[in-house]
């Protein structure tokens, strides 16, 4: 077992966060999945997607 960096453990949440939306935007459009969903199946908190995203929109422009 190793232990991440905080620089590794960033970029693990944000891959997850990625991977999370293209999840969902393969079951149902946009409008239709909320931040608590894409927390919630990325396993990060909303204060986590708020403090790097500020909103939905900068997840998809970042993605």
């Amino acid at each position: 077992m190793s232990i991440m960096s905080p620089q590794e453990l960033k970029d693990q949440k944000l891959r997850e966060s990625y991977r999370a939306l293209l999840l969902l935007l393969a079951r149902k459009p946009m409008p239709d999945i909320s931040v608590t969903e894409l927390c919630q199946q990325a396993g990060v908190s909303r204060t986590y997607f708020y403090n790097h995203f500020g909103n939905f929109d900068e997840i998809i422009l970042a993605a």
